[in-house]
């Protein structure tokens, strides 16, 4: 008896002790609970959190020099596939600007160079003005590209044609990426909500580079009394020029075909090398509206008129060959001459004299 009365004593206590337990303890839980539930994250607070990445993602995107330079420390470091991604990235930052587009296209050429890809570095380097006005590192790469191949099979301008589809889809790509997915921070009280309003940015469409450069002395305008004087030669044109941009659909291949000093006459070399061109010209204008002009060029070395009549032959000598060979680009063929208007290169060493005396090939819809 006694014990069951100390026995029920003692639960009297403990029950005690959990009442007083609970009344004093239930404060702090309730406050640890609110706290919990506090930082339990919203699907609004979650979405805020996403776009603060977005934005950050955006804000450490690298900028045109950054990338250059990683380009430059990639290729250097004989890292060339890095290099193109990088120098692609820089190409794109440039935005408009000519003198950023022309290093991005330059640096892009040697890195391609340095992967053995001739044909995009060749295409590359034409954008870059090496067939223009470049700086003289852009046509130092240009003539050692062009010296180290003598001659152009069709699988090579095959090539070369298709690289510049395909780097001109790349930038049409870049183009609608740029224009319907990336934003821009503003300081709108709908961006502090978690909202963004898609903004255009700069992209790397391309200008024509025949519009922002300066027009040679010899094509300034003239009064109509002396244009009415040179009725043949009116004066450079772009032909073919690959610095045209997303929208144009002529591509040109500046074909080495060999000619001696003040001669129209093809060389065996050179008339292997017109085969060639005739193969690819069957293959290109086959069920197609475009024909192609046949561009004779010479060196630096004679008169005005002469080197005129000159240029006109050896177009007319490659013209007449390659119906001889192939009847069916008959009436898909045009020749002019122009000369020496479009010296590749203004070095008097033979070298450069040499791929001077070239002929270029134009993919038009039109007979100039």
């Amino acid at each position: 008896m006694k014990l069951t009365t100390q026995h029920n004593q003692e639960n009297k206590e403990l029950k005690g002790l959990n009442r007083f337990f609970q009344q004093a303890m239930a404060p702090t839980m309730m406050v640890a609970l609110v706290c919990a539930c506090a930082t339990q994250p919203t699907p609004e607070t979650k979405s805020a959190k996403t776009n603060s990445i977005i934005i950050k993602s955006v804000e450490t995107q690298l900028n045109y020099e950054q990338y250059l330079e990683q380009g430059k420390s990639a290729l250097n470091g004989g890292n060339p596939t890095q290099a193109i991604e990088n120098f692609k990235q820089s190409l794109r930052k440039a935005g408009n600007e000519q003198g950023l587009l022309q290093e991005a296209y330059g640096n892009l050429g040697l890195a391609y160079v340095a992967v053995s890809d001739n044909p995009k570095a060749q295409v590359y380097l034409e954008k870059a003005g090496a067939k223009e006005q470049a700086p003289t590192w852009i046509k130092n790469a240009y003539k050692n590209l062009l010296s180290s191949q003598t001659f152009m099979t069709t699988e090579y301008m095959d090539k070369k044609l298709r690289a510049e589809i395909e780097i001109e889809q790349e930038q049409a790509q870049w183009l609608a990426t740029d224009q319907g997915t990336l934003v821009e921070r503003t300081d709108t009280d709908d961006e502090r909500r978690g909202f963004f309003i898609p903004k255009q940015t700069s992209t790397v469409a391309m200008l024509d580079k025949e519009t922002h450069r300066p027009i040679p002395a010899e094509t300034k305008p003239k009064s109509n009394t002396q244009a009415s004087k040179r009725p043949k030669h009116p004066g450079p044109t772009a032909l073919g020029s690959t610095h045209s941009g997303i929208q144009s659909n002529e591509k040109s291949l500046d074909i080495r075909i060999i000619f001696a000093v003040n001669s129209a006459e093809l060389t065996p070399e050179g008339q292997i090398q017109a085969d060639e061109l005739g193969k690819l010209l069957q293959q290109e204008l086959q069920n197609s509206y475009q024909i192609a002009v046949l561009v004779g060029h010479s060196d630096i070395k004679g008169s005005d008129a002469y080197d005129d009549h000159l240029s006109e032959r050896r177009a007319a000598a490659v013209k007449s060959y390659l119906v001889s060979k192939f009847p069916g680009l008959k009436d898909k063929l045009s020749e002019r001459g122009m000369g020496k208007r479009q010296l590749l290169f203004k070095e008097a060493d033979e070298e450069s004299q040499t791929l001077n005396r070239r002929v270029e090939v134009k993919l038009s819809r039109s007979a100039e």
